[in-house]
C-alpha cells in the first residue's frame, strides 16, 4: 500500500516531467502554426512579385528546421524581372523564428548567377543572406566573389541596412570592407573600408 509520504514523492517526479511535455507540446504547435505562416507569406512575396511584372521559378520547396528553426528549402530556384535582371542558383535557405514568422532571412547556397540586362556574373560566397520583413530589408555577406565577360568584383565582407519610417523617409546604412574591382584588360581598383549613411523621401 502507497503512504502519503510515497505518492508525494510520486508527484514530485511525474509534475516536472508533465510540465516539460505540456511546454513541448504548446511549442509544436507553436512551431507548425508558423510553418503555416511562413510558407504564406513565401507564397504572398512571390504573388507581390508576380503582380510587377517578376517571375519566381523553384524546382521544389520543404520546410524543416524543428524545433529550433523554420528553414524553408527551395531547390533550382530564379527570381527575375525578365529582360532586366535575373538571380538564380542551386538552393535557396529562406529562414525565420517559429516565434517571429514574419521576418523571412534569405540564404543562397551553392553557385549562383546574376545578370543584369546583358552582364552574367558566377557568384560564389563564403556566406551571403537578405533579411526581409514591413519597413526593413537587411544584407550582409563575406567572401564574396563575381565573376564575368567585363571583369570580377571581390568583397571582403558588407553589412547593410535599408529602414523606411512611418513619416514616409527613408534610411540606408552600409559598411563594407576590402573592395577589390576588376574590369577586364584594366588594372584593380581597391576600397579598404566604406561607411555609408544615405536618407531620403520615398517617391523623390
Amino acid at each position: 500500500m502507497t503512504t502519503p509520504k510515497g505518492r508525494a514523492k510520486r508527484r514530485y517526479i511525474i509534475v516536472p516531467f508533465a510540465i516539460v511535455g505540456v511546454i513541448f507540446a504548446a511549442y509544436s504547435v507553436l512551431w507548425v502554426h508558423g510553418a503555416g505562416i511562413m510558407k504564406q507569406a513565401i507564397a504572398d512575396f512571390i504573388a507581390d512579385e508576380e503582380a510587377v511584372g517578376h517571375t519566381i521559378v523553384m524546382e521544389r520547396m520543404k520546410v524543416k528546421g524543428y524545433p529550433f528553426t523554420l528553414r524553408a528549402q527551395i531547390d533550382q530556384f530564379t527570381w527575375a524581372a525578365p529582360g532586366e535582371w535575373s538571380w538564380s542558383g542551386e538552393r535557396l535557405h529562406i529562414v525565420t523564428l517559429p516565434y517571429d514568422p514574419s521576418r523571412l532571412i534569405f540564404a543562397p547556397r551553392g553557385p549562383q548567377t546574376m545578370s543584369y540586362g546583358d552582364h552574367t556574373y558566377g557568384v560564389t560566397a563564403q556566406a551571403l543572406s537578405v533579411g526581409l520583413e514591413a519597413g526593413k530589408v537587411s544584407a550582409e555577406t563575406e567572401g564574396f566573389n563575381a565573376v564575368g565577360p567585363g571583369g570580377q568584383i571581390a568583397l571582403e565582407s558588407l553589412k547593410a541596412n535599408w529602414i523606411e519610417n512611418e513619416d514616409g523617409t527613408w534610411i540606408l546604412g552600409a559598411a563594407l570592407r576590402q573592395l577589390v574591382a576588376t574590369p577586364k584588360d584594366k588594372p584593380s581598383m581597391t576600397a579598404h573600408f566604406w561607411n555609408i549613411a544615405v536618407s531620403g523621401v520615398i517617391g523623390d
